[in-house]
């Protein structure tokens, strides 16, 4: 919505989620939660962390959530200091498959989602909740 090509739109969005988050207030963040890297996990109180944030927007743990980005169980290989990364950092290192794009219709419809499927006539865009919205080339205004 902050890149919505109406200026009306753009200034609402602003006002709603406020200016994104600068790189000194993720240092800041990650200051902050360093030493959580040197303690031992709780798997019931992760679960309900995953369940309570955004995580489950976009990847799926156990039945809880969507199966729309990166496999968590392939983390496992992960030192905490590189999963604190991702955790305040999500967008640092982003696969491109996993890239969200933007498409916006002639008739005004904003539609996000990773790109699924590509073809000469359309475009299948997957949203966080692992609804699939294909885009005829022809109907894309931007």
């Amino acid at each position: 919505m902050l890149r919505f090509p109406e200026e009306a739109i753009q200034r609402r969005a602003a006002e709603l989620l406020g200016e994104p988050t600068t790189p000194e207030e993720i240092l800041e963040k990650l200051r902050k939660y360093e030493a959580v890297t040197e303690t031992s996990g709780d798997a019931e109180r992760g679960k309900e962390v995953f369940s309570e944030a955004t995580c489950a927007d976009c990847h799926k743990l156990g039945e809880v959530g969507q199966e729309v980005a990166t496999d968590l169980r392939t983390l496992v290989d992960k030192s905490p200091a590189t999963l604190l990364v991702a955790l305040v950092d999500p967008n640092r290192a982003v696969e491109d498959k996993y890239i969200e794009y933007t498409t916006v219709t002639s008739d005004g419809l904003m539609l996000t989602g990773m790109l699924a499927e590509e073809t000469g006539n359309s475009i299948r865009l997957v949203d966080v909740n692992g609804e699939s919205h294909v885009i005829r080339r022809r109907d894309i205004e931007e």
